[in-house]
């Protein structure tokens, strides 16, 4: 389940951002790795070498490192430039769609996202999208 992921041509890599605020937000919360591990059903050495950069987590595991962390999925992912580089690498595209609906306030506050409008994240054979704005919400 380890995927080896190389920065692409000595860049930082993508993951190594997302590996790094998984320790940030671990080492916040007081968890070891091996706490964090046995939490979420991995080996130690796996949780280690994401927070490196050097190997990625399952959906699976992504979802549990959230929930323990008490973090958000978006808070991993936000801001990462994924290359197109890569080929293991989530790639982040708006998909286009059909005709989009009328337009309404919801839309314009970005408190709605619009399929057509959705950042997606590509891991493995699965599609994720983005399904509200990652602002908060202001009066």
């Amino acid at each position: 389940m380890v995927s080896e992921i190389p920065p692409p041509d000595g860049t930082e890599s993508e993951w190594t951002i997302v590996g790094e605020r998984i320790r940030v937000a671990r080492e916040s919360s007081g968890i070891s790795v091996r706490e964090l591990a046995r939490r979420i059903g991995v080996s130690p050495s796996h949780v280690s070498n994401v927070e490196r950069g050097l190997a990625s987590f399952s959906v699976r595991a992504l979802y549990s490192v959230v929930s323990h962390l008490d973090i958000s999925m978006d808070s991993l992912f936000e801001d990462a430039k994924w290359g197109a580089s890569h080929e293991n690498s989530p790639q982040l595209e708006v998909v286009p769609d059909a005709p989009q609906p009328q337009r309404t306030r919801l839309d314009e506050s970005g408190i709605v996202l619009r399929k057509g409008d959705r950042p997606t994240i590509h891991l493995g054979s699965r599609r994720w999208e983005r399904l509200t704005s990652s602002s908060p919400l202001r009066e």
